[in-house]
């Protein structure tokens, strides 16, 4: 019975030592893989880091010039129909698929499409002719190679907005000096005409006249009109059809600059 006491306790005791030696060998191998904290660096290493890989933000710094997020601008973000503006982009990746490709979407939901571009471009660009008044957009499409899918795939379109406005010719002049306004696709059918005013810099707004869908009409600066940058402005409606809502319904308005200068 002694004999068989001795041999448990032996038993015991070789399993606490391999516990042991088991749980040294994990702590040695952790200590090659976690930095400990140094009192002179700025932050802590991740597991596995090795420092002749240089730190964490260095390694950050490196992914992300390879991936940038897409993004878009426009310069100018407004003018008329058939006016030029210069689109800039980047991070649109296609590689193995189609060039990515520009398009121009009115505040009517018409989409045109302009041409394509690389990965990175600065292009300029006529915004469509008869592309409605109001704030429209310039639309980026794009695709990504799936090599779990082995094929292309449509990302999420990248757009930037850019405001159509009415033309003016001139556009600067004194109170009571004849301009002509021009301005497309102001539907209105089944509602009240459009409206063109005018508000000078002091924020005062006069009425000039209806208008129709589509216009080029002269009009005259408001005599006594404030000097200073003022803007012929189109108010207009618009008729909802969706059930339960069937009646005419107040569009953003429709702005371009005009500037009223002293009289020679």
């Amino acid at each position: 019975m002694k004999a068989l006491r001795i041999i448990v306790l032996l038993g015991m005791f070789g399993l606490v030592l391999s516990t042991s030696s088991s749980a040294e060998a994990a702590i040695h191998t952790a200590k090659h893989h976690v930095s400990l904290v140094d009192s002179s660096a700025t932050h802590i290493q991740p597991i596995g880091w090795r420092r002749n890989q240089g730190s964490a933000d260095q390694l950050f710094a490196r992914m992300s010039s390879r991936y940038t997020s897409p993004h878009l601008s426009v310069a100018p973000t407004s003018g008329p129909d058939g006016s030029q503006a210069t689109v800039t982009g980047g991070g649109f990746q296609h590689k193995h698929c189609e060039k990515p490709e520009l398009s121009f979407r009115d505040s009517t939901g018409t989409t045109t499409f302009l041409r394509t571009t690389g990965a990175t471009f600065s292009v300029p660009v006529a915004v469509p002719d008869q592309a409605a008044t109001g704030l429209g957009a310039f639309i980026e499409t794009s695709r990504h190679y799936s090599y779990y899918f082995r094929r292309c795939i449509l990302l999420y379109p990248v757009s930037v907005g850019f405001t159509v406005t009415m033309s003016v010719a001139p556009t600067s002049g004194p109170d009571g000096s004849q301009v002509t306004v021009s301005g497309e696709r102001f539907y209105h059918q089944g509602c009240a005409k459009p409206r063109l005013s005018f508000r000078d810099s002091a924020g005062t707004t006069t009425f000039l006249r209806t208008t129709g869908a589509a216009f080029s009409v002269p009009v005259a600066i408001p005599d006594q009109a404030t000097t200073g940058p003022g803007a012929f402005v189109e108010t207009f409606e618009h008729f909802i059809h969706r059930f339960p809502f069937h009646r005419c319904v107040g569009r953003p308005p429709v702005e371009t600059g005009f500037t009223v200068t002293t009289s020679s």
